[in-house]
């Protein structure tokens, strides 16, 4: 009788994680309207959080996930690694893997707001660097997936180095 619940609620826990179904923090960022963090430019959509960031094709994988900062705050974590095979940069530059990351702190009232932006770079000798708090870029990024275009990291790279 055991080993048949065990089996069981090993089953309902597959099907959850199968079915999408994550953190309600995270449910929170993903349904937040997608709008520019910076104020200067606005972006004209009718997406969700969720529907810009889950399905953009300059990301080779995406990951959400929730962490507990420093203070104890809920923060939830959002990760593009980007395509390596849709740029001959990557060999260029000696990446190995780059990977966008952007975080939203829960506030006491259970309010999502952005608190970090950001990049990781992993290059190919096993070097590793970061470029922390770049609002600017992620109004570019925003810009970008508002408007469909950027499907190889050359066009990624192109519009990360235009910014306003």
């Amino acid at each position: 009788m055991k080993t048949r619940i065990t089996v069981g609620l090993g089953l309902v826990a597959a099907f959850a994680v199968l079915a999408g179904c994550s953190h309600p923090n995270i449910s929170k960022v993903k349904a937040m309207a997608f709008t520019s963090p910076v104020q200067y430019y606005t972006v004209q959509s009718d997406m969700t959080l969720g529907q810009a960031l889950d399905h953009r094709k300059v990301c080779a994988s995406v990951h959400w996930g929730t962490i507990t900062s420093d203070r104890g705050q809920t923060v939830v974590e959002y990760r593009c690694v980007l395509n390596p095979a849709s740029s001959p940069d990557f060999t260029k530059l000696h990446y190995k893997k780059v990977t966008e990351v952007q975080q939203w702190t829960i506030g006491a009232d259970g309010t999502p707001e952005l608190s970090y932006v950001g990049w990781e770079t992993l290059f190919t000798d096993g070097r590793k660097e970061s470029d922390k708090n770049a609002a600017d870029y992620l109004a570019n990024i925003y810009s970008m997936i508002d408007h469909d275009n950027v499907s190889t990291y050359d066009q990624y790279d192109w519009g990360l180095s235009h910014v306003e």
